[in-house]
């Protein structure tokens, strides 16, 4: 698959606009967004098939893109294996929203992601790593399969409820739970 690059200040936006079933954005090489920001939504009621944002290579969230680059609900952004990678990059904060289901690798190189959107139901086998220096947020309840990992030499913080099978690996260098007051 070729390239895709996101390089204009104004949103991007992927919708259903009726009864016809939804389109995906479906990212099979390397992929940018160097502003602005993403919008994969449904955009009413009529059919229940969303979009979707399906990720099968490197995914680089770079410094300039918007402060939530993935920011609409109603859809889910899908991290496959064996190659889906979404890299974080620069130190402003950024917020994805929407569902998220990480079978691949999900890792923050610079600052801090907020990963406020999950889809109930899916179970992530992939990774969620924090690199020295940066935190990952779960700001909203996910649950992690056997095969998946919560770590790295970062933070992590945990603001919802992470329900994690047995065999996950869980092993970030800080781990931040903030509701334990």
């Amino acid at each position: 698959g070729g390239s895709f690059s996101k390089t204009t200040a104004s949103q991007f936006v992927v919708t259903n606009d009726g009864a016809l079933g939804s389109p995906d954005l479906i990212l099979n090489g390397a992929a940018t967004i160097s502003e602005g920001d993403l919008c994969i939504a449904r955009n009413g009621d009529q059919d229940p098939d969303s979009p979707n944002l399906e990720i099968h290579n490197t995914f680089t969230i770079a410094a300039g893109a918007g402060a939530a680059p993935i920011n609409c609900s109603g859809s889910t952004t899908h991290v496959n294996a064996p190659n889906g990678h979404m890299i974080k990059q620069g130190a402003a904060d950024k917020t994805i929203h929407g569902g998220l289901d990480n079978d691949g690798t999900i890792t923050v190189e610079a600052g801090k992601l907020t990963l406020s959107g999950t889809r109930g139901g899916a179970t992530s086998e992939g990774d969620y790593v924090a690199n020295a220096g940066t935190e990952q947020q779960f700001g909203e309840p996910v649950s992690i399969g056997s095969n998946g990992r919560i770590g790295g030499p970062g933070t992590t913080t945990v603001s919802a409820n992470v329900t994690a099978a047995a065999g996950t690996v869980i092993d970030p260098a800080i781990l931040n739970l903030p509701f334990f007051g």
